[in-house]
């Protein structure tokens, strides 16, 4: 696979995209005029040709992350990566909080067994070998985190999947929708709600470019079927490595990558906090972490860098 970087350093696509961020803004048929002019000075084109071309290194400036297409116009964003100003407002906040703190005193006889669920899935996930119960228990021990966090989770289809593209139960497995349907606000609109789409891998291979691929396909079916709701999409697994070199090539600017021993670290405090009587970590808190690392592109995150967002939101 052609990387990304070495793509954008080569020509015609260095020139172009120099042009591009000088401008700012272009015709795309422009983009097929600076190419004869720089390259092919003595050829003649047809409208035809320079139309073709156009279309074809617009599609290239996209694909890059260098541009974005709007109403014959091409203009210039350098992979700039543009995330919403999430308000953290008190209201859902609190909301989020006593719905969560209801769910998890009348689910649940200790807090420390909130725990209890997700280490027995992953005990399975370690011990079995048999791929389908591997990967089965490790969606629901990915859905089990979540809900302990203030979510609700899909992995399986209902009724009302017939009539839409969204199904959670895609062959091969991998696929997990986590929702929140309360309201969240940011900078620009409201939103109805709050989902990701998460690809779940139970290995503990390096998560490459097909993994990003499917994560972001689900990502767009939800967005599809909730076009009022603010989705992340994240790849959940338990590689030792993380991406590979296509994986870290193809999840920017928008896939993260969370290791599930940031899962664990979250129950962990999800479990002190609740001890303690303390407002609990909602997904309104996660929804901010999510954000402000696509924002800072550290699309990695460390458990302990995860850890130590989630509590400076959350203070």
């Amino acid at each position: 696979m052609v990387s990304n970087v070495k793509l954008q350093e080569r020509e015609p696509f260095l020139f172009l995209k120099k042009e591009l961020e000088r401008c700012r803004t272009l015709s795309i048929n422009q983009l097929g005029d600076l190419l004869r002019i720089k390259f092919y000075p003595r050829e003649k084109w047809s409208n035809d040709k320079i139309k073709s071309i156009s279309n074809a290194y617009a599609k290239w400036l996209v694909y890059l992350r260098q541009g974005k297409i709007e109403n014959n116009l091409i203009t210039y964003v350098g992979g700039a990566v543009r995330t919403f100003d999430i308000l953290a407002s008190p209201k859902v906040r609190d909301s989020l909080d006593r719905n969560l703190y209801d769910i998890l005193v009348e689910n649940f006889h200790t807090p420390h067994n909130i725990l209890d669920e997700p280490y027995e899935l992953l005990e399975i996930v370690k011990t079995s070998n048999d791929a389908n119960k591997k990967g089965q228990a490790f969606e629901t021990f990915v859905a089990a985190c979540f809900r302990r966090l203030g979510f609700t989770s899909r992995c399986r289809d209902g009724p009302r999947e017939k009539t839409t593209n969204l199904s959670y139960q895609r062959k091969g497995g991998g696929d997990v929708a986590i929702f929140s349907h309360f309201p969240i606000f940011t900078s620009s609109q409201t939103y109805q709600g709050y989902a990701i789409g998460c690809e779940t891998k139970a290995s503990q291979y390096p998560i490459g470019s097909r993994a990003v691929g499917q994560a972001r396909n689900l990502c767009q079916k939800i967005k599809e079927t909730f076009p009022d709701y603010l989705v992340h999409t994240a790849i959940v697994s338990r590689s030792i490595c993380g991406y590979d070199s296509s994986g870290r090539e193809q999840a920017p600017p928008e896939v993260v990558h969370l290791n599930y021993k940031i899962l664990l670290e979250l129950l962990e405090t999800q479990k002190s906090l609740l001890e303690k009587g303390e407002r609990l970590i909602t997904p309104l808190d996660f929804a901010l972490v999510i954000n402000e690392l696509i924002r800072e592109q550290k699309l990695e995150p460390t458990p302990s860098e995860f850890k130590d967002k989630i509590l400076e939101i959350h203070a």
